[in-house]
């Protein structure tokens, strides 16, 4: 899985750096072998002057799979990474659950049964 980290008008420290891909790497653990990429972009939101709210962006690509995005917005930083990283585990098993479901045919569920009649 590899990461790619930039920021537009926040400063990349590399312990920041660190606390995206450790936490974003231990929620997708599980799925590492079918994502391809996790693109992080961090923003800082100068529209308002009071305004210091944060917006991280979460791309996930998972090749024939599809990809998830995700965002999520707040004032500290480290805790929007920490519920994205929350986030963004549910929204991959679910695109995956998905995907496996279309593949799935009609029918072959415990659901269904036949009755000779």
């Amino acid at each position: 899985m590899q990461f790619k980290v930039h920021g537009m008008n926040v400063g990349l420290t590399p312990s920041l750096v660190e606390h995206i891909e450790g936490r974003l790497s231990v929620a997708l653990d599980g799925f590492s072998e079918r994502i391809r990429q996790v693109i992080v972009r961090l923003s800082r939101d100068h529209s308002h002057e009071d305004s210091h709210e944060m917006t991280l962006k979460v791309q996930v690509d998972m090749g024939g799979v599809g990809t998830v995005y995700l965002e999520q917005d707040e004032h500290d930083l480290y805790a929007a990474v920490d519920m994205a990283a929350t986030r963004l585990k549910r929204s991959v098993r679910r695109k995956i659950n998905r995907q496996r479901d279309k593949q799935r045919p009609l029918g072959t569920g415990s659901a269904s049964m036949s009755f000779a009649w």
